[in-house]
């Protein structure tokens, strides 16, 4: 299920990324593969701007990105 963001024609899936801290290696992948620049550059999420693709998570050579559900922001 989606729900409509307040940008303009954008919408966002009910799950977010999440990067573990303890297991990224910093090789910026996610970053780069990530089309509306959710990651910043010190590996923090913008949930405002994470659309729950998951293109993250399929390129992490490490598997530390996963998806959690948006409500579970913390």
């Amino acid at each position: 299920m989606t729900t409509q963001s307040s940008s303009l024609n954008s919408y966002l899936s009910e799950y977010v990324a999440k990067i573990n801290d303890k297991s990224c290696r910093h090789c910026d992948d996610c970053r780069k593969v990530c089309v509306r620049e959710a990651i910043r550059e010190n590996l923090s999420i913008n949930y405002n701007e994470c659309s729950g693709c998951g293109n993250c998570v399929l390129v992490c050579p490490v598997m530390a990105v996963s998806l959690i559900k948006r409500a579970d922001i913390k």
